[in-house]
């Protein structure tokens, strides 16, 4: 399988935990990374940081339509997968073990193109069969611009 496209690009990532109706302020990382299409669905990828907690770990999100996942590699391995109306595992390593919850996906948009764009998850955490918090994630992608 071939790659339709393969850019660098800048990438941001902020997530925000929305309790009881009021909205903290959201957590945004910065950085650099890759703009992937194949067979019509784009993926990028990018090195976390010190910054994010997860230095050493490689995140790769993938948006096809309204289905969006996150798969982290590396130091700090964890997968999130995101359907409109369906609940699903999600593995995480918090460093001192494994912690499994329930993603439930409210609301998917996912705006990417061959340029950038957008995407928006809207989600609630379950642990124990108990809503814990809800979450937006937002993920901006724009080409890297090259100086003349």
């Amino acid at each position: 399988m071939s790659e339709e496209l393969k850019k660098d690009v800048r990438i941001s990532v902020s997530g925000t935990v929305l309790e009881q109706g009021e909205k903290n302020e959201p957590l945004t990382f910065i950085t650099d990374g890759r703009l992937y299409k194949k067979s019509g669905q784009y993926f990028l990828r990018y090195k976390e940081s010190e910054l994010t907690g997860l230095s050493g770990t490689s995140t790769t999100i993938k948006a096809s339509g309204d289905t969006v996942s996150v798969i982290r590699t590396g130091k700090y391995p964890s997968q999130m997968f995101f359907t409109v109306g369906e609940k699903r595992m999600a593995l995480y390593d918090t460093g001192f073990g494994g912690l499994t919850v329930v993603v439930n996906t409210k609301k998917i948009e996912n705006g990417l193109c061959d340029t950038g764009g957008d995407i928006n998850v809207l989600y609630e955490v379950e642990v124990e069969n108990t809503p814990a918090y809800l979450n937006h994630l937002q993920v901006k992608v724009e080409e890297k611009r090259v100086n003349a």
